[in-house]
């Protein structure tokens, strides 16, 4: 297993630069990240030392990612699409939808087409359709579980989605995060859902 050091490092394409782990390269493992460094490297690179992340730092991270969940509900009910798209990373919104198999079953019967076992759909897309603009939206959720390091954060959740206070579907949601300059910010959305006329929900407390 061969090391790369500082020298060997600076020659590679930038783009390889940012991995901090295990580069392989033409089938070699090369390890960057105990490469020793000089004083005069160092200096010549300006490296910043960091003390790895404390409990305490994590914690609060976690509820820094768990305070875009409350704007991304609060963006749902106001219908507020600015301020959602706002919640993605460089306002790019990547949202799927992945419905259990007698669900889409049910779609594909009312819809006439097929039902992908995922698909880009939710209610960013209703919440901009004037069809709907009589109609209120909500989403609740249960049990969120936060997995950060402080940089990128996975969301877990179960979740209800409600029409007019009834709810429509139901299932699962994962979200990956990043920690952006201004913020935490949604990279990938990705729910599972049951629809209610299939499989009833199960009783949750308000």
């Amino acid at each position: 297993m061969e090391r790369l050091t500082m020298e060997v490092f600076m020659s590679l394409p930038m783009h390889w630069k940012g991995r901090a782990a295990v580069l392989v390269v033409f089938g070699v493992g090369m390890f960057i990240g105990a490469s020793p460094v000089s004083a005069q490297q160092n200096a010549r690179l300006k490296i910043e030392r960091m003390p790895a992340p404390t409990a305490a730092m994590i914690a609060t991270e976690e509820k820094a990612v768990l305070s875009v969940l409350d704007a991304f509900k609060a963006a749902i009910k106001g219908k507020n699409i600015t301020e959602l798209r706002a919640l993605f990373y460089k306002g790019d919104i990547r949202w799927f939808g992945s419905g259990h198999n007698a669900s889409r079953h049910l779609s594909e019967s009312l819809s006439g087409k097929q039902v992908e076992a995922v698909e880009p759909i939710g209610a960013y897309q209703a919440i901009q359709d004037t069809r709907f603009k009589d109609l209120s939206f909500e989403e609740r959720t249960y049990g969120p579980q936060v997995k950060t390091d402080g940089q990128v954060a996975t969301l877990t959740f179960d979740y209800d989605f409600r029409v007019n206070g009834v709810v429509q579907n139901w299932g699962t949601e994962t979200w990956q995060l990043i920690r952006a300059p201004e913020g935490w910010r949604i990279l990938q959305l990705l729910y599972s859902y049951h629809l209610q006329l299939v499989t009833p929900s199960p009783e949750r407390a308000s």
